[in-house]
């Protein structure tokens, strides 16, 4: 079997790639609300978030915070400034053994005197045994059936990851060969899927997938092969400051202790008449809406105020907030993590193999790919196989 995973590729985008595009059997990935790390945890493990509880990388823990020793490094003026936070996490990093793709990332617009609470969601990476504790990932059944495979391209040695994939070998087949490329995402997130620049390397990659499947047929002369995505991408129209939206209705929301996400704000606050108070400065002053119970039920997505918040707001396409734990958003021209009813936050899935649904979900990824290898897929799986 012969995989290929291009991280950020909308559907519509397949008309930019003639090679991938020249597959009979095509559907569309419906994918998960919540950004990479929710879409992978579905993907490597066919259960939704309120399951494997990867939802954002940054969630609340001050238990297993790797930031706990630094409370008192809160009465430092000078360090609440750029420069002191890049030289506080990069300290403190140094003594973090973290394995996870995200790692520990910097930290920017969070006060110094929350990051004690602060712990990330990922400690290691996918095909790592034990990703998810009670879950195991598909290179977890793999390895327990015996079943070699070979992963090109999950590595940060180059930038893009189609560097890896273009200088890699196919000498040696194993059972699955599996070709992970985030260029896509990266190169949509600064220039917008449909741009002149992001065409040619669509078109390139494309190139790249056609050299990589014929060499793969010197070897293998019947294979099952299958490309999919995790999620589109959404033009950004404009850039928010959440703080001043708050400073403009009198509330300093450094008071709390809170996370901006791209599109997301997460607030932990105990007071109700001050929740209720924030969910309003929200709803009235953005397109958006508080994720209610009934709404994480809906997406199938962790009820856990105590780790990602009790506010959780979503602001929906095609705004980001500008002042986020990552950053400023200077490059983020394009954006996923929208809802997944937005026809541009489709992946695509694309085989050799007849497909039975017009939409793959995230968590049908393994199991469609445990049945090619006779495997038994087990019960606790959301997902189903895809093959007719």
């Amino acid at each position: 079997m012969l995989t290929v995973f291009l991280d950020g590729l909308k559907a519509d985008s397949l008309e930019y790639m003639p090679f991938v595009n020249s597959f009979a059997h095509k559907a569309r990935v419906k994918t998960q609300l919540g950004y990479s790390v929710t879409c992978h945890g579905n993907m490597y493990t066919g259960v939704y978030p309120d399951k494997h509880n990867l939802w954002f990388i940054w969630k609340r823990c001050p238990e297993t915070s790797p930031f706990r020793k630094i409370a008192l490094i809160k009465y430092i003026p000078f360090l609440n400034t750029l420069p002191g936070k890049l030289a506080l996490h990069k300290f403190v990093t140094l003594f973090i053994k973290n394995t996870s793709w995200f790692g520990v990332p910097r930290i920017i617009h969070l006060p110094i005197k929350y990051w004690p609470n602060l712990d990330v969601s990922e400690k290691k990476s996918w095909p790592e045994e034990g990703y998810i504790e009670k879950y195991p990932t598909i290179f977890d059944i793999l390895r327990q059936n015996n079943i070699g495979f070979e992963i090109v391209g999950m590595d940060k040695s180059e930038r893009e990851e189609s560097r890896i994939v273009e200088k890699h070998k196919l000498s040696v087949i194993n059972p699955w060969t599996y070709l992970f490329m985030g260029d896509v995402d990266h190169f949509s997130h600064v220039y917008g899927q449909d741009s002149d620049e992001a065409i040619k390397r669509l078109k390139d990659i494309d190139s790249l997938i056609k050299r990589k499947y014929n060499e793969y047929t010197k070897y293998v002369s019947d294979f099952d092969f299958i490309l999919f995505s995790d999620h589109g991408q959404i033009l950004v129209e404009q850039k928010i400051d959440i703080y001043e939206i708050f400073r403009r209705n009198k509330v300093n929301l450094n008071k709390y202790f809170h996370i901006v996400d791209v599109n997301y704000l997460r607030i932990w606050v105990d007071d109700i008449r001050e929740q209720k108070l924030l969910e309003n400065i929200l709803t009235d002053n953005l397109k958006g809406f508080v994720l209610t119970p009934r709404l994480l039920e809906k997406y199938h997505l962790p009820v856990n105020p105590e780790e990602y918040g009790n506010i959780v707001f979503y602001l929906d396409a095609p705004y980001v907030f500008s002042k986020t734990i990552w950053g400023y958003s200077r490059k983020m021209n394009s954006m996923h993590g929208y809802l997944p009813e937005h026809k541009e936050s489709d992946g695509v899935f694309v085989s050799n193999r007849p497909i039975k649904k017009k939409y793959v979900n995230l968590v049908d990824i393994l199991p469609s790919h445990l049945d090619l290898f006779n495997i038994r897929i087990p019960d606790y799986v959301d997902g189903e196989s895809v093959w007719m």
